[in-house]
């Protein structure tokens, strides 16, 4: 479906609801919807920093570290 399709079923749908409560509801998820997340210079330094780790193989699995995390809880 294309974005128009969509949202004339949108609109469609919307049309037909008439409990304030869940438009209210609605109207928020769209106005938040609608802010986009800005980075700073450092925080876009450290995903370069972070991808460039994960090339190099600087990292550790999510199993390996739960492995590391219960063998330092054992001791």
């Amino acid at each position: 479906m294309t974005a128009i399709q969509l949202q004339k079923i949108a609109i469609e749908k919307i049309n037909n609801i008439y409990d304030e409560d869940f438009l209210n509801a609605l109207l928020q998820i769209l106005e938040n919807s609608q802010n986009v997340f800005k980075l700073n210079q450092y925080q876009l330094y450290q995903i370069q920093e972070s991808q460039k780790q994960i090339k190099n193989g600087k990292f550790i699995s999510n199993e390996d570290l739960e492995e590391e995390e219960n063998e330092w809880l054992n001791e």
